[in-house]
């Protein structure tokens, strides 16, 4: 799993470390509502926010969302590019 942004938002927001990301809007996929704090736990990231956030239907539309700089989302490295 990969935690995905777009560029535009991780600069804005000044991201130079994961750690940074808790302060990002956190995007879900309502059927994986425990992937940021499965994530953050991985990368021993403590914080309260791992279930706080915008929960999405369908992948794509959560994809969209992240794409266009609403928040990010952490998915499968198989979508990377």
């Amino acid at each position: 799993m990969v935690a995905v942004a777009s560029p535009e938002l991780l600069y804005q927001c000044s991201i130079h470390t994961v750690g940074d990301l808790t302060q990002l809007p956190l995007l879900h996929l309502s059927t994986r509502p425990d992937a940021w704090h499965h994530w953050f736990s991985v990368q021993e990231i403590i914080t309260d926010r791992s279930y706080h956030g915008t929960r999405f239907e369908t992948f794509p539309m959560l994809v969209r969302t992240a794409m266009a700089g609403g928040g990010s989302s952490v998915g499968s490295s198989f979508y990377r590019r």
